[in-house]
């Protein structure tokens, strides 16, 4: 069963608010492009044996590969309500580690829910 997260209403909009002025100001032109850019492509994908996140990049890794799920420390307001959580994978080949900005995506209670389930871990941390 595939599953596919797409960031929350609230931070689309805040989104594209922080897009249109860093845009405005022509010194943070390419970070405004940046934002946008997140806009269309930010989502987490989950199926019955890959986890694939795309925020500013593309990181995907089975789901019996991963080791490890905890939440990473947040300073301020923002990072707060993004709520970044770390997951960690493992092969015989390479250590993978990403951070997923779980808060930013719609029902996000219940993606956390089905990689913790998934993946056969709990979140530790926080």
């Amino acid at each position: 069963m595939e599953k596919t997260y797409r960031l929350s209403r609230g931070f689309t909009i805040f989104f594209w608010i922080l897009g249109i002025f860093c845009c405005l100001i022509v010194i943070t032109l390419p970070l405004g492009i940046l934002i946008i850019y997140l806009i269309f492509t930010a989502e987490v994908h989950l199926t019955h044996d890959m986890l694939e996140r795309r925020w500013l990049g593309r990181k995907a890794v089975p789901l019996n590969e991963i080791t490890e799920l905890k939440w990473l420390p947040h300073y301020g307001l923002l990072q707060g309500q993004m709520r970044p959580l770390q997951v960690v994978a493992k092969n015989p080949v390479k250590k993978t580690r990403f951070g997923i900005p779980v808060g930013c995506f719609e029902r996000c209670d219940e993606m956390i829910v089905e990689m913790q389930k998934r993946s056969g871990h709990t979140i530790s941390g926080k």
